[in-house]
């Protein structure tokens, strides 16, 4: 529930588009926030939502504060700029079983890279499969680079590398866990779809084989340790 989260820390288009954000969309780019201005809806409803790729963040956003998005920013970056309106706050994000999340990825990688080969061409075989990808491409030198493969906890965590967010809640519960969130902002909002199209069990949908996700779980060990999943 939010609001055992507020008593103790929680452990808990277009093709071409989508082509050139996944090989383009770094951690620390600029974000599309107003330069020295904190974002309009965080300060009317005195929060921060960090949204992670990934995670259905972009529709958890777009739910609760409209179709205006300042994209995929981590905490540590309003941290730095907006300090006064980081500490009244109330800071929250939505994550994600790692593995779920790194397929589903690779999977949009490759639907783009079967559509703008030119583009989306650096680093990807069609042919190798995802355990061929997780082998060739899955290591800590690569993952910080892209948005979508960056761990969860680059997004998370403070200046001091900690985890202190208000609520996180997860994509396997979301309808649970945005309800009690729309409910504690006082927000009248919705999600487009029911709790079925989420609520599934971590890493039951996909042919990922035991190498891989032992692989999975070595390069996001932060992740693991950090967000509780097994």
């Amino acid at each position: 529930m939010l609001s055992d989260a507020l008593t103790k820390r929680p452990f808990s288009g277009d093709i071409r588009h989508v082509a050139g954000a996944l090989l383009k969309n770094r951690i620390g780019a600029k974000p599309s926030a107003e330069p020295g201005r904190f974002p309009e809806p965080f300060r009317e409803n005195r929060c921060l939502f960090i949204n992670i790729p990934g995670c259905e963040g972009c529709t958890i956003h777009a739910s609760l504060f409209g179709r205006w998005n300042p994209g995929h920013v981590p905490l540590r970056w309003y941290e730095r700029q907006f300090p006064k309106e980081y500490a009244a706050s109330f800071k929250f994000a939505f994550v994600r079983d790692p593995v779920d999340r790194v397929y589903v990825a690779w999977a949009r990688w490759m639907e783009a890279r079967l559509f703008v080969t030119a583009e989306c061409g650096e680093g990807v075989d069609l042919e190798e499969g995802f355990d061929g990808f997780v082998d060739r491409w899955m290591h800590e030198e690569h993952i910080h680079d892209h948005a979508d493969f960056a761990p969860q906890a680059d997004f998370l965590t403070d200046k001091q590398n900690r985890l202190t967010l208000d609520f996180i809640g997860r994509y396997e519960t979301l309808e649970r866990d945005f309800g009690s969130l729309r409910d504690f902002l006082c927000i009248p909002a919705t999600l487009p779809w029911s709790a079925p199209a989420y609520e599934r069990t971590p890493g039951a949908r996909y042919a990922v084989s035991a190498w891989a996700r032992r692989r999975i779980r070595q390069v996001y060990a932060r992740d693991y340790e950090l967000l509780g999943y097994d």
